[in-house]
């Protein structure tokens, strides 16, 4: 048997206690990995409705209705960002990314990968002394 993850387990009310900051994080990467899931279910669903024509009659039987996104878990409302900042206090922002820190504290852009990537870079960087003068 899989074993649940926090957020399952939020879900399904067996987490009932106070939880940490960093449990909650968790349970926030579950409700975004949860939404990616309906999100790719509902751009790929297959059901349409369909007619049928009886005679002189058109019957419209409508498709059924792809899953809905799950509602925002109430415990994860007022969660802030709690990276230290330069003072060594925690942040308090809560306009939260899907890592659980804020736009500040989220991590540095690592750069391209990709020879593809790389490969704009450079001609994005050529462009820019081109037309700096």
């Amino acid at each position: 048997m899989k074993k649940k993850n926090l957020y399952e387990r939020y879900v399904s009310g067996e987490v009932n206690q106070e939880l940490s900051d960093d449990e909650r994080r968790e349970i926030m990467r579950g409700y975004y990995q949860e939404c990616d899931r309906i999100r790719e279910i509902r751009r790929t669903w297959p059901y349409k409705e369909q007619l049928i024509f009886t005679g002189t009659r058109i019957k419209i039987i409508p498709a059924p209705e792809p899953p809905t996104s799950p509602s925002f878990p109430e415990i994860l409302r007022g969660l802030t960002c709690g990276a230290k900042n330069r003072k060594g206090q925690p942040c308090k922002r809560i306009d939260l990314w899907g890592n659980g820190r804020c736009k500040f504290h989220g991590g540095m852009s690592t750069g391209p990968k990709t020879e593809e990537g790389k490969r704009k870079v450079a001609l994005n960087a050529r462009r820019k002394t081109v037309n700096y003068f």
